[in-house]
């Protein structure tokens, strides 16, 4: 474990919260960080505000501003920070949701894509890092 990864947040983004304890268990085998949770989009776009994020991790569709909402306004105002998209339904691909802002997408319940995907951003905003110190 990189003993940087402890002072790293994760905002994950889910109206439905067992999702967000699936996920925060998949991850936390691999990824030592501070995980937050947010119902929708609208409330993860209040915590950014106030909480410093380092990785976003968010569901496509949910009520009270949804994902795609969501990844609009990070695009905008938070283009740092890197996004992964999930969604259990059909309808926006991968390329449409990278255009739009998103580092990935991954199917809902496909734990060891995201788990991979997530990986892969990790060690890719590491090695960003890295180059500018």
């Amino acid at each position: 474990m990189n003993a940087n990864n402890a002072d790293k947040v994760i905002l994950m983004v889910d109206d439905e919260e067992n999702f967000f304890h699936i996920y925060a268990w998949r991850l936390e085998r691999f990824h030592h960080f501070r995980y937050l949770y947010a119902k929708s989009g609208e409330e993860a776009y209040k915590v950014l505000k106030k909480q410093k994020v380092d990785f976003v991790i968010s569901d496509v569709n949910m009520p009270d501003g949804d994902g795609l909402w969501l990844l609009d306004k990070l695009a905008l105002e938070y283009p740092a920070i890197p996004v992964i998209m999930a969604s259990g339904e059909v309808g926006i691909t991968e390329k449409e949701l990278i255009a739009r802002g998103a580092s990935a997408f991954v199917p809902k319940m496909d734990l060891s894509l995201l788990s991979f995907k997530f990986s892969k951003l990790v060690k890719k905003t590491a090695e960003a890092t890295d180059s500018f110190s």
